[in-house]
């Protein structure tokens, strides 16, 4: 006998795939690469993107002060954010992946390099303490997040 309560898992697309359902849409334009980074390979994301203009306006502004904030590397515009998305947990939780994105994306880009990749492996492990204290105690969330944040940009 199956169960039907079985997990079942759902697999990030490739980004020719996304791009398909932007094409359906006859969405071809810089938000739409923007909807694509954003998305990040999850197609319930873009649909919604596409769908709702309250959403997609929302999700871009976070986005682009993300954006702004790591590449950057501006501290003081982290904490602002923070600050600002502190109260929201789908917020601080869309944050949290855009800052480890990032750190991925710093440790690939250092790979060669021991000193510098060790330098954000630790980032990537004091960052995620500091969402597993947001996720699993009383923590202050701004507290967690601004920590997240100085994890992120400055070093260590």
């Amino acid at each position: 006998i199956v169960s039907r309560a079985q997990a079942m898992r759902f697999m990030i697309l490739p980004e020719k795939e996304m791009e398909g359902i932007l094409q359906k849409e006859k969405r071809a334009d810089d938000i739409a690469q923007s909807y694509l980074r954003i998305a990040s390979g999850r197609p319930g994301i873009l649909i919604a993107l596409i769908g709702n203009r309250d959403y997609a306006k929302q999700e871009l502004s976070l986005f682009e002060k993300a954006l702004r904030v790591f590449r950057d590397k501006d501290a003081l515009a982290g904490v602002a954010l923070s600050a600002t998305l502190a109260d929201n947990a789908s917020s601080r939780a869309r944050l949290a992946e855009y800052c480890f994105r990032y750190l991925r994306k710093e440790l690939i880009r250092y790979s060669r390099d021991p000193a510098k990749s060790d330098e954000y492996i630790r980032r990537l492990i004091y960052a995620g303490r500091c969402m597993s204290m947001l996720n699993t105690s009383n923590v202050n969330p701004r507290l967690a997040m601004d920590a997240m944040l100085m994890a992120a940009l400055l070093p260590t």
